[in-house]
């Protein structure tokens, strides 16, 4: 079964916003939030998906399910609204983090199994 939906978009977002500094960032952030509600009804994850397609680009993510099973999971704690807040302005050093990684090499290894199965290399032997 499909589903079309037939909600006007708000797009196309016109607006004239700076390209750098703080004022930029803060802009650039309320209208990814603005997006995220009105477009993708909250569903952050599938936003993410989608600009990760438009830009081509590979992302991985952590989001709130993640932390939650965690802390349940590993040490019987409930994840709360006030423990989510506290956590989410540490969110994004996980791309430094990811990108520090040198034994094993996350990104390298990756990329030589995408080029694989891609069939661009037949063989690469990955490095530490």
């Amino acid at each position: 079964m499909t589903h079309t939906d037939t909600t006007p978009s708000p797009l196309p977002l016109e607006i004239a916003v700076p390209t750098d500094g703080m004022l930029a960032a803060a802009i650039r952030h309320q209208q990814m939030s603005k997006l995220i509600e009105e477009v993708y009804a909250g569903d952050a994850v599938t936003a993410l998906h989608d600009l990760a397609d438009a830009g081509r680009l590979a992302v991985a993510y952590l989001d709130r399910g993640y932390f939650a099973g965690h802390l349940q999971e590993r040490h019987g704690v409930e994840l709360t609204d006030e423990m989510w807040k506290a956590l989410q302005p540490h969110l994004e050093h996980y791309d430094e983090h990811v990108s520090g990684y040198v034994a094993p090499n996350v990104q390298r290894r990756f990329a030589i199994q995408a080029i694989q199965d891609a069939g661009i290399l037949a063989e690469e032997t990955p490095t530490p």
